[in-house]
């Protein structure tokens, strides 16, 4: 499920989308899948259903196709949308009946009728004896477009073309008619020998002018691996009173003796009415000498359009290598000049170079751009990490500049990998950044902490925390990512990441979830997915586009499709809520179907929405159902949203295989308070903890931004003593002053500006003699800011147990005094009982909070959920209540694990939270849900989603990095990352994807490939870099692209 919902200025934009799974009855499907959308633009109503139906099958027969229907109503118009797509059926591999597609639109006064029938080719002993149909008809209005294309696949004799492939397509349209015949024809061979290249022809004819176009490739032939003919593309276009001739000609390279001899050349012209478009690329593939590079791969473009000229250039230079040692790094350079303005944009990748497996020379990465009257020069300086003996004795590091306008922006970047001791990471990475800008400084800190992994397990994945302060406003950013976990190569838990972005007044939230498809035996278990969501100064546009292709098992199709969208752009407020309850399943039945509700209102009106919430349920040690969330929303006069996400770890052998996750976010009256926490369990080896817990939180109020971290490492023991306490570190960001502190002892002064802070921080981890705890653990802190003094003492004790029962339950108390107002709070949390592994008595826990003349009562129940012969009888359920004045605060948050059968994840993870506070609205929604794996393949991958609505304006961020994903060490699912940014009246996209290198026996049979784009503003900047490294004499292309739009 996915929900999203935003404000921005005087309008809000809220978004539901409800997803109902297929349910199955003897691997048929009784209950096809659903998704329904809702939006609200503006004065209008936008309502949107999409229903697919995937095809039912019998003894491998379809008796009933797939079947999509959409419904969309806007303004004062009705669009209704219905799509059938019926797949073929064949009989003994024959095609009996062909696919068909119809498809119905009907859109204010006018009606539009498409009808598309695709029949696929028939083929009898190998051989096309029915070729492909497919026809189409619209109906538009007072006209009428008719269109027909038929395709006929190529057929063969003795694998010889005897009847090349055809398509041929007619189109009218009101008082034009509009003929289009297309002709493709594939190349034929004698004895390995193109006798006849491939071409393909097309006509067009609309009303007036007429359209001509001819386009003819002919394939490359080649004579004992020699290229004697270069492929050769042409096509040429006439409409109307003016010509337009295109010519591309695209030249393979050719090799003698493994030697390219004549590099691949690609060039293509244009011109169009009175101006010229002239365009041509050049690409050239490395050449090498006994595996030495002696001519690097160049690639050159350049276009010239009306009264201005764009060039651009890219030289893309892979690097060389003597006895395995880079001698010549890579270098990529690229130059774009626009109109008036010129972007020069240069950027040199080099790459480590090692001797004896020890970096001599790390890599650097510099580029610089220049676009219009200011120049941004960018220099990144990337050195991998050396290591002696398996131990990183020199950390990588990373520092890059840039420089933009009247303004200096100077960002240094140090990251540190993490280190191991016999696979242990022993010190995790950690990463700082710093920039400075203008007038004034933006300080950023980013931790990030490697996977660490056990037997080739990642035991504990990545985490990556940053924050920023700029000027008088604070750029908070929180970014997680987890990387993948592996079992056996296959990729068991795919890489999650989540990131969030407050700026200045203005809030800028954007998500963007891309999901390579998973692939089991050849065939996509888990398709692609893709969600984006934007808010850009006055107006909200979110769009969310889902599509998940079935999942079968044995054939059966367990999971059926999805495709979902959403689009909202407006000055007004859509809201759009959605529960979705996946099926239950019982040996492999569905026994209880999924749920979906959703409820809309626009106006004076209130949108109530409510759900429940379990935690995870276990079978074995194994968490078989995980967490669902649901939200509930008031609209009337005030409303307050926050979610949670609360994910409990999960532990194998012992050992927290994955870590608890927990997320929250608030928005209070005018002001808007986010806060997010990680916590990371710690991981022991042999009872001594190898990896401590790590929390992070960051918050923000009102005008000022308070930015507050801390890791704080669990104590570790020796036959029950504490032979290492427990280390805290904590920085803090406030208001005009910062205040940053970070250390590795128990105490530490920073003075910073005109304030002065001062902490100490002592922690004693509780001392236990025969697993009874004799002395609790004790944590006190104490700061001083400016003209206040904060005192804060925290005394936790740990429950004590007497054969396995909790005697005395944990007890947390923290007092802090702040200026003229003193804050009390109390806390106790009474962990659960069990008898027989029964819970008899659920975790509670209550917290109290006095301030100034208000006062802050709060209590939390947190239930553990019971079990019964490892099922889950009675789920968790946690509620919390606050009071604040003259307001009252309610917040619920339900987490439920995933729920698995014989290891699969029937039931995903789902977390919601509700707050209501004052005569403000916050909502806030959070849903993580866990990969599923079907004998250890993933089917179903980690997906990650966050909303935030602050005051007046609106912050969506959302960045997922997938890391691939292998089989048999092959990469079968590159990794991918995508990330969008919205700020003030501009806006930034930037998606990069970063695919890696697949290899088979050591040769890179795929070479990475690394695109990313950028908008900004009013012009578009689209990157796109493919780097491939080249071993053992096996060549491969190398394209960089640079489009300025």
């Amino acid at each position: 499920m996915s929900t999203s919902e935003q404000t921005d200025g005087a309008s809000t934009t809220e978004e539901s989308a409800t997803t109902e799974l297929s349910q199955t009855t003897d691997g048929i499907v009784t209950t096809p899948a659903m998704s329904t959308s809702e939006q609200t633009d503006g004065a209008s109503t936008t309502e949107e259903s999409a229903t697919t139906e995937l095809s039912q099958t019998t003894d491998g027969i379809v008796t009933t196709p797939a079947m999509s229907t959409s419904e969309q109503t806007d303004g004062a118009s009705t669009t209704e949308e219905s799509a059938t797509t019926e797949d073929s059926q064949t009989t003994d591999g024959i095609v009996t009946t062909p696919a068909l597609s119809t498809s119905e639109q009907t859109d204010g006064a006018s009606t539009t009728e498409e009808s598309a029938t695709t029949e696929a080719s028939q083929t009898t002993d190998g051989i096309v004896t029915t070729p492909a149909l497919s026809t189409s008809e619209q109906t538009d209005g007072a006209s009428t477009t008719e269109e027909s294309a038929t395709t006929e696949l190529s057929q063969t004799t003795d694998g010889i073309v005897t009847t090349p492939a055809m398509s041929t397509s007619e189109q009218t349209d009101g008082a034009s008619t509009t003929e289009e015949s297309s002709t493709t024809e594939a190349s034929q061979t004698t004895d390995g020998i193109l006798t006849t290249p491939a071409m393909s022809t097309s006509e067009q004819t609309d009303g007036a002018s007429t359209t001509e176009e001819t386009a003819t490739t002919e394939a490359s032939q080649t004579t004992d691996g020699i290229v004697t003919t270069p492929a050769l593309s042409t096509s040429e276009q006439t409409d109307g009173a003016s010509t337009t001739e295109e010519s591309a000609t695209t030249e393979l390279s050719q090799t003698t003796d493994g030697i390219v001899t004549t590099p691949a050349m690609s060039t293509s012209e244009q011109t169009d009415g009175a101006s010229t478009t002239e365009e041509s690329a050049t690409t050239e593939l490395s050449q090498t000498t006994d595996g030495i590079v002696t001519t690097p791969a160049m690639s050159t473009s350049e276009q010239t359009d009306g009264a201005s000229t764009t060039e651009e250039s890219a030289t893309t230079e892979l690097s060389q290598t003597t006895d395995g040692i880079v001698t010549t790094p890579a270098m990529s350079t690229s130059e774009q000049t626009d109109g008036a303005s010129t972007t020069e944009e240069s950027a040199t990748t080099e790459l480590s170079q090692t001797t004896d497996g020890i970096v001599t020379t790390p890599a650097m990465s510099t580029s610089e751009q220049t676009d219009g009257a200011s120049t941004t020069e960018e220099s990144a300086t990337t050195e991998l990490s050396q290591t002696t003996d398996g131990i990183v004795t020199t950390p990588a590091m990373s520092t890059s500049e840039q420089t933009d306008g009247a303004s200096t922006t100077e960002e240094s970047a140090t990251t540190e990998l993490s280190q191991t001791t016999d696979g242990i990471v022993t010190t995790p990475a950690v990463s700082t950044s710093e920039q400075t800008d203008g007038a004034s400084t933006t300080e950023e800190s980013a931790t990030t902490e490697l996977s660490q992994t056990t037997d080739g397990i990642v035991t504990t994945p990545a985490m990556s925390t940053s924050e920023q302060t700029d000027g008088a406003s604070t750029t908070e950013e929180t970014a997680t990512t987890e990387a993948s976990q592996t079992t056996d190569g296959i990729v068991t838990t795919p890489a999650l990441s989540t990131s969030e972005q407050t700026d200045g007044a203005s809030t800028t939230e954007e998500s963007a979830t891309t999901e390579l498809s998973q692939t089991t035996d050849g065939i996509v278990t888990t398709p692609a997915v893709s969600t984006s969501e934007q808010t850009d100064g006055a107006s909200t546009t979110e769009e969310s586009a889902t599509t998940e292709l079935s999942q079968t098992t044995d054939g059966i199709v367990t999971t059926p499709a999805m495709s979902t969208s959403e689009q909202t752009d407006g000055a007004s407020t859509t809201e759009e809520s959605a529960t979705t309850e996946d099926s239950q399943t019982t040996d492999g039945i569905v026994t209880t179907p999924a749920l979906s509700t959703s409820e809309q209102t626009d106006g004076a009106s209130t949108t109530e929405e409510s759900a429940t919430t379990e935690l995870s349920q276990t079978t074995d040690g194994i968490v078989t159902t995980p967490a669902m969330s649901t939200s509930e929303q008031t609209d009337g006069a005030s409303t307050t949203e926050e979610s949670a996400t609360t994910e409990l770890s999960q532990t194998t052998d012992g050992i927290v295989t994955t870590p608890a996750l927990s997320t929250s976010e608030q928005t209070d009256g005018a002001s808007t308070t986010e806060e997010s926490a990680t916590t990371e369990l710690s991981q022991t080896t042999d009872g001594i903890v190898t990896t401590p817990a790590m929390s992070t939180s960051e918050q923000t109020d009102g005008a000022s931004t308070t930015e507050e971290s801390a890791t704080t490492e669990l104590s570790q023991t020796t036959d029950g003593i504490v032979t290492t306490p427990a280390m805290s570190t904590s920085e803090q960001t406030d208001g005009a002053s910062t205040t940053e502190e970070s250390s590795t002892t128990e105490a530490s002064q920073t003075t910073d500006g005109a304030s002065t802070t001062e902490e100490t921080a002592t922690t004693e981890a509780s001392q236990t003699t025969d697993g009874i705890v004799t002395t609790p653990a004790l944590s006190t802190s104490e700061q001083t800011d400016g003209a206040s003094t904060t005192e804060e003492s925290a005394t936790t004790e740990a429950s004590q147990t007497t054969d396995g029962i909790v005697t005395t339950p944990a007890l947390s108390t923290s007092e802090q005094t702040d200026g003229a107002s003193t804050t009390e709070e109390s806390a106790t949390t009474e962990l659960s009982q069990t008898t027989d592994g029964i819970v008899t008595t659920p975790a509670m826990s209550t917290s109290e909070q006095t301030d100034g003349a208000s006062t802050t009562e709060e209590s939390a129940t947190t239930e553990l959920s019971q079990t019964t012969d490892g099922i889950v009888t009675t789920p968790a359920m946690s509620t919390s209540e606050q009071t604040d004045g003259a307001s009252t605060t309610e917040e619920s948050a339900t987490t439920e694990l995933s729920q698995t059968t014989d290891g699969i994840v029937t039931t995903p993870a789902m977390s919601t939270s509700e707050q209501t506070d004052g005569a403000s609205t916050t909502e806030e929604s959070a849903t993580t849900e866990l990969s599923q794996t079907t004998d250890g393949i993933v089917t179903t991958p980690a997906m990650s989603t966050s909303e935030q609505t602050d005051g007046a304006s609106t912050t969506e961020e959302s960045a997922t990095t997938e890391l691939s994903q292998t089989t048999d060490g092959i990469v079968t699912t590159p990794a991918m990352s995508t990330s969008e940014q919205t700020d003030g009246a501009s806006t930034t996209e930037e998606s990069a994807t970063t695919e890696a290198s697949q290899t088979t026996d050591g040769i890179v049979t795929t070479p990475a490939m690394s695109t990313s784009e950028q908008t900004d503003g009013a012009s578009t900047t689209e990157e796109s870099a493919t780097t491939e490294v080249v071993s053992n004499h096996r060549w491969h292309r190398d394209y960089s692209c640079y489009v300025n739009i």
